[in-house]
């Protein structure tokens, strides 16, 4: 490999800051307690029939070691060795979703917020990350240009769901969420920051 590309084996470890000090595999840095590494989460939105902001949500693989067979926000992924978050933030969609958008399209996408946070996943891995989060919304065109073709190792199957009522109520009967995007709608740094984009939007 050469040492211009990024190597996707490794994540970058950060300080409280978020300033890079070093490196480790993915399962490493996700073993026990967990180091802390960076992180990208990306919400994407379009508008439904009735005006209402509608969230893709995406069901974890059940072959993934962390939150198996659990929902969450479009998008989650460690900032590798060598890569931006943004370019992490575009290839987690291409690996995860299929998604391409266009350079143009791309440029629309806003970081409304970055958390520190840690959650315990299950006996043997955590979650402890200095998440960037996104938010970018897809017009009517946009939308009907939308390609999704899951990859099953990463997702069983995708949905849009109204984010009014999922920010409000914090939970979708019969759906369970993954630890971090139950922490993500407890933030009210989060769900508010959101909020705000999608009133700002010029549509």
């Amino acid at each position: 490999m050469q040492k211009d590309l990024p190597n996707y084996d490794r994540v970058n470890l950060v300080n409280d800051r978020d300033e890079i000090i070093a490196s480790a595999g993915k399962l490493e840095a996700h073993l026990g307690k967990a180091l802390l590494h960076q992180a990208i989460s990306l919400f994407l939105f379009k508008k439904d029939k009735t005006g209402k902001f509608n969230l893709l949500m995406q069901k974890r693989s059940d072959k993934k070691n962390v939150a198996a067979g659990e929902w969450a926000n479009t998008v989650c992924g460690n900032v590798a060795m060598g890569e931006s978050h943004q370019q992490c933030l575009w290839r987690r969609l291409w690996e995860e979703l299929g998604i391409n958008l266009s350079n143009n399209v791309r440029q629309e996408v806003k970081e409304i917020a970055i958390i520190n946070y840690h959650v315990a996943c299950n006996q043997k891995y955590s979650e402890r990350e200095i998440d960037h989060i996104f938010a970018l919304f897809l017009n009517k065109e946009q939308v009907e240009n939308l390609s999704i073709e899951i990859n099953p190792l990463e997702v069983s199957e995708v949905s849009w769901v109204n984010w009014s009522i999922l920010s409000k109520k914090k939970r979708i009967t019969g759906l369970e969420f993954a630890p971090w995007f139950n922490l993500f709608l407890s933030k009210v740094q989060i769900t508010q920051a959101i909020n705000q984009y999608l009133e700002n939007l010029v549509i």
